[in-house]
């Protein structure tokens, strides 16, 4: 069978197996977990239990993404299963969770701390249309997932909600344990090598004369040198001119031959 992750460099699909989802509920169902449902639902809607509204949380394994990776795109992929109670299409939100949580999760509890229909925002990373039509809905969070990556926000997961939860209109989608496989939620994750120095990059630095010095990237052993080759006084500014070696840029080659030149990744500054 598929294994998960499956890594196609460099993009990750997130598979099931690496996807922790649940749905919570309001009033009857505030204090009843719902993690290990085959379906998760969305919106605010009748059922046997009276009225309540229902959000839906998911987590994601990111580990097979290095922390110095750039996020270009992500695409969570949900499929509907039933249309629930839709007039016509109504507006569903997906925020950060700002609060870990457990899959005994309710309305009432994130698992290890009260809270009340999930802790999060402030804003909202993306916003998609559900109608009464079962099909895959898209949702894309290449923002939020590249602040998981490099662990500038803790990754605690994503909460979809009804933009307007006074409005009926709820929709049901399948979960990760859902019986029909092809079914289930993916997130596809497409992203690069990060080269060059940033400020969040961590860099080890080594002079190797007076005017040459190297640095190592720890996360992705990105090799930078720079040399500084003449440095010229003068009225305003001084001319300077370095010279730079980067490993993550591609080689320099002569008239289009194969074999790279001696300056193989240098380039000239002034």
């Amino acid at each position: 069978g598929r294994k998960w992750p499956v890594v196609l460099d460099p993009t990750v699909a997130i598979g099931p197996d690496q996807i922790t989802d649940c749905h919570i509920g309001s009033g009857p169902l505030a204090d009843t977990s719902m993690c290990n449902n085959e379906f998760l639902e969305v919106g605010y809607g009748n059922s046997s239990q009276g009225y309540f509204v229902r959000r839906l949380l998911m987590k994601f394994d990111l580990s097979a993404i290095p922390q110095s990776a750039v996020v270009r795109e992500a695409d969570l992929k949900l499929t509907r299963k039933s249309a629930g109670q839709v007039a016509a299409t109504f507006p569903v939100q997906a925020y950060r969770v700002a609060r870990d949580w457990t899959t005994s999760a309710t309305w009432n509890t994130s698992g290890t701390a009260a809270w009340t229909g999930g802790l999060y925002g402030p804003t909202q990373i993306d916003r998609r249309s559900v109608d009464n039509t079962a099909a895959e809905v898209h949702f894309y969070p290449a923002y939020l997932v590249q602040l998981w990556v490099n662990k500038t926000q803790a990754n605690q997961g994503l909460v979809l909600k009804s933009q307007n939860e006074a409005t009926i209109g709820h929709a049901r989608f399948a979960s990760s344990t859902n019986t029909d496989v092809a079914s289930r939620p993916t997130m596809s994750v497409d992203w690069t090598v990060q080269h060059g120095q940033r400020e969040t990059n961590t860099f080890v630095s080594k002079p190797l004369t007076d005017r040459c010095e190297a640095g190592a990237n720890v996360a992705n052993g990105n090799l930078l040198v720079r040399c500084q080759e003449l440095s010229v006084g003068g009225v305003g500014q001084p001319v300077q001119i370095s010279r730079y070696y980067n490993s993550g840029n591609g080689p320099t080659f002569l008239n289009r031959a194969d074999a790279p030149l001696g300056i193989n990744r240098w380039r000239v500054s002034s």
